[in-house]
């Protein structure tokens, strides 16, 4: 691989990580949604046997149905969350007789009413640049939204959420000779906004597990 590819490369994933982040911190916080709860520790999804979260999930889907009419569609969490909930008690005797020795999203998003659920399993380096020992961490945190996605994105439809793209572009890579360097430059651009466009179709569970 020449050096010009394995720069393209790495300029091209810092440009989807720093886009992650963003989604991740426009959608994952309370000024989002019109609903949300905060689980106290002894709900937290990590003590499965005394915890519900589909019970949890269904008061997030009840809180948006009757706020815009229609059923959410989706559920969005971290990985730090899905670890916990595909081994969580409740959620292993639901879909046992379904699937025997397999638990996939698809399953537990059936048992919890929705059509999907979007997995967050990137990382980041979260210590400031410069720093010797660099420390990582999950983008999607420990929280989970409940969110209607429409699947027919127009002007006047609703939906909790819609990212902007210029022309329908991805990323951009420009490379050029530098003379007075006696190299190449690479640039990467990447044209994109996120914006919660109704707030009231989404329910924010917060610290979901610990």
């Amino acid at each position: 691989v020449s050096q010009s590819r394995y720069c393209t490369a790495g300029i091209v994933e810092q440009l989807l990580i720093g886009k992650e982040i963003k989604v991740a911190s426009t959608v994952f916080t309370t000024t989002a949604v019109a609903n949300s709860t905060s689980l106290p520790t002894a709900s937290k999804w990590d003590y499965t046997s005394t915890t519900s979260p589909i019970t949890d999930v269904k008061t997030g889907i009840s809180a948006v149905q009757k706020e815009i009419g229609r059923r959410p569609n989706v559920g969005v969490m971290g990985q730090a969350v899905w670890d916990k909930l595909q081994d969580h008690a409740q959620i292993v005797e639901r879909v046992k007789y379904t699937q025997l020795g397999f638990l996939s999203s698809d399953l537990v998003a059936k048992a919890m009413g929705l059509d999907a659920l979007l997995i967050g399993s990137s990382v980041y380096v979260s210590t400031n640049e410069g720093i010797t020992s660099e420390a990582t961490a999950y983008i999607w945190g420990k929280n989970f939204l409940v969110s209607y996605a429409n699947p027919r994105p127009m002007l006047k439809g609703v939906s909790h959420g819609y990212q902007f793209v210029k022309n329908g572009q991805n990323v951009r890579v420009k490379e050029w000779e530098d003379k007075d360097l006696d190299g190449v430059k690479i640039e990467g651009s990447l044209y994109y906004d996120t914006k919660i466009v109704s707030s009231l179709a989404g329910y924010l569970i917060v610290d979901a597990v610990s």
